[in-house]
């Protein structure tokens, strides 16, 4: 097992914890811009690193995400807003069936009508434009069926249409590239971008991210300002798919005429068209609930259950009736907060330079938590300088936070230990120079102040969930104002700095400790039993607040709290009360609830069944059209708990729904 040095994880290669490392512990990251020049990048408060970038929101945990992320983010592509990419969420709209279509008998049999602006024939079941030289290969490939060509050819030239020529149509004839034309009837539009420079449209921002990488390799980090938000439409839907820009008239379409019925009456429905109307029924009804579904946000809710259950919440009210709003924020302001933390970075710095200096079995000490010393690795430490000045940051802010709060009314909640404490630290802060090095002795007081921090015994019979100043800083840095508070990752963090300085301040006090009291024997008992004796008892008092589970000390405290952390980390919930309530494992009880294995067993099969029967009277017994995952898409809507949904293409959709009626 591989141990990080800066939080109490392991991982299994020594790769996974470089990576942890860097992503949990790396405070400041060197990234390099579009433009070639150099950025320092520094971790912000709740942990993640912002892209420099001017009005670019893109935010990451892992500074090797920011640094790949800002070798292609140009501030020129701010500079036009795309259109936002919920618009889309209506899929291609059809342009109705009006002035330029001319519908003949012989062609209404087939679904296929005579565009005269385009000189094109139309399905209209795929709303597609079919070349005359495909019309048999569509319909074989597309709908499973067969067309006479000659018949078509026929029709047309009884209509006073001469065959249509063998190439293909690709745009209208009045197409200009640089300005839309009058949209095709009968072709679906889509919402897309349109090229400034030549004219070239597509539907999706991908494809003209690539437009630009390969015929503007000059802009293509500057191409958002070099397009437009257009309508496009293409007139086919296969190999000679080339889309060009359309303008849609102000005024909404009119409803399309119905081409199924005859010129005199309406002939009855075919089961095609049965079977459309009864699937554009069920779409309407929302059977999967993903469009009427209203998304939770689970990271606040779970975060807001934590703050009640870890007792964070009761801490700051009970904060709040001594202390407004103003005084705490003042708190994490002090301007002898900056004066001060290089002072305590050099007593980490100088505490973490004679770590190795110490007795392996002693580091381990540090490290575990009971007598047994359980951890195989010792305390080590910092290998990022960027650490070693959070940590000390954070430590800077809970002895000034202590120092300030000494005369206020909130130490009525704190453990009596706590005026010592306070003792102490007054003379340290009255007696020290922030801009010198701390002495041994200041050292040596450095060392004490932390160890008592999380030394102070709090009482189990006290309705209090802060009795120290260490809880209470460690909850009120978890408080933002306003009634908000910081997610469950901030409170790892300030729990996992000062638990790292307090394991480097509890080996160094003891190695105090002990040096004095073996000073104190005569010569003669220096190595007697009595003497070793003596030394253990002083081990294991020292180490008591971080071995003795019975010992209620802040730190168990904070140790309990930033587990509960990690479990809403882990789930981004609090798991509810689950267990199993026989030792056969078939029922479970979940909160207020219990389920059987066999009442979830009998639910699916009669689900399945309820399913399969509403098939197979809908499709009365056609083949359904194989499962192709390429023509799915996961729809960005499904973040809530419970869905994984797959979502037809917008571009798949039609062809999809009208292979099932061809069946």
């Amino acid at each position: 097992m591989f141990n990080c040095t800066n939080c109490p994880a392991s991982f299994e290669s020594e790769a996974a914890r470089k990576a942890h490392t860097r992503k949990s512990h790396q405070m400041q990251a060197e990234v390099t811009l579009s433009d070639g020049s150099t950025v320092a990048v520094t971790r912000s408060v709740n942990g993640t690193f912002k892209c420099p970038v001017k009005a670019c929101a893109a935010v990451y945990d892992n500074p090797n995400q920011l640094t790949n992320h800002t070798r292609n983010c140009c501030p020129a592509k701010f500079s036009v807003a795309l259109p936002n990419r919920a618009e889309f969420s209506k899929g291609p709209i059809l342009v109705p069936c009006g002035g330029q279509i001319l519908v003949l008998d012989v062609l209404r049999a087939h679904h296929l009508v005579w565009n005269n602006y385009v000189k094109m024939l139309i399905c209209t079941m795929c709303h597609v434009g079919i070349p005359f030289a495909e019309i048999k290969s569509h319909y074989s490939t597309a709908h499973k069926s067969t067309v006479n060509p000659t018949n078509v050819a026929q029709a047309l030239l009884d209509a006073g249409i001469t065959t249509p020529p063998t190439w293909v149509v690709r745009t209208p004839e009045e197409y200009n590239p640089l300005v839309p034309c009058r949209p095709v009837e009968g072709i679906l539009v889509y919402e897309g971008f349109m090229c400034l420079k030549d004219g070239k449209a597509f539907p999706e921002e991908k494809s003209m991210r690539n437009h630009f990488d390969t015929h503007h390799k000059d802009l293509k980090h500057e191409w958002a300002a070099h397009v437009h938000k257009v309508h496009c439409q293409s007139l086919h839907g296969h190999k000679h798919r080339k889309y060009f820009a359309v303008k849609l008239p102000n005024t909404p379409f009119a409803a399309p005429p119905d081409f199924t019925a005859g010129d005199s009456d309406l002939a009855s429905p075919t089961p095609a068209q049965e079977a459309a109307r009864c699937l554009s029924h069920i779409l309407s009804m929302d059977l999967t609930g993903l469009f009427s579904w209203k998304n939770i946000d689970v990271e606040a809710a779970s975060t807001g259950l934590f703050i009640k259950h870890s007792g964070i919440l009761t801490a700051v009210q009970s904060c709040l009736e001594i202390l407004d709003e103003g005084s705490i924020s003042a708190l994490h302001e002090l301007p002898s907060l900056a004066s001060w933390q290089p002072f305590f970075s050099k007593w980490l710095q100088a505490r973490m330079d004679r770590l190795f200096s110490v007795p392996y079995l002693l580091r381990r000490a540090a490290l575990s938590t009971s007598s047994k010393f359980e951890s195989t690795n010792g305390l080590s430490p910092l290998q990022e300088s960027s650490s070693v000045s959070r940590y000390a940051a954070t430590l800077t802010k809970l002895i000034i936070f202590t120092h300030e709060l000494s005369a206020s009314p909130l130490t009525n909640i704190w453990s009596p230990g706590h005026s010592s404490l306070v003792l102490k630290i007054r003379d340290l802060l009255d007696k020290g120079n922030p801009a010198c090095d701390p002495s041994d002795s200041q050292l040596q007081l450095i060392d004490h102040i932390v160890y008592n921090f999380s030394s102070i015994q709090n009482f189990l019979h006290v309705h209090s969930s802060c009795q120290s100043s260490l809880e209470t800083f460690v909850a009120l840095m978890m408080y933002k104002g306003h009634g908000a508070y910081h997610p469950a990752g901030q409170l790892t963090k300030v729990i996992a700095d000062l638990q790292y300085c307090s394991r480097v301040a509890v080996v160094f006090h003891y190695s105090s400790l002990a040096s004095q009291s073996r000073k104190a024997l005569p010569p003669s008992d220096a190595n007697s039993e009595t003497s070793h004796l003596a030394l253990n008892s002083l081990c294991e008092a020292v180490f008591r607040p971080f071995h003795d589970d019975s010992y209620v000390s802040p730190m168990a405290s904070l140790g309990e709290w930033k587990r509960l952390a990690f479990s809403v980390l882990a789930n981004n919930q609090l798991p509810d009360s689950t267990y199993w309530v026989n030792s056969e494992r078939s029922t479970l009880s979940i909160g207020s609830h219990t389920i059987t294995i066999n009442g979830v067993r009998t639910a699916l099969q009669t689900a399945c069944q309820f399913l399969g029967t509403q098939m197979l009277m809908l499709c009365n017994g056609a083949k359904l059209p194989a499962f192709t995952p390429a023509h799915l898409i996961d729809n960005p809507r499904n973040t809530s708990p419970g869905f994984s949904y797959l979502c037809g293409s917008a571009h798949n959709f039609k062809n999809s729904q009208y292979s099932l009626l061809s069946s």
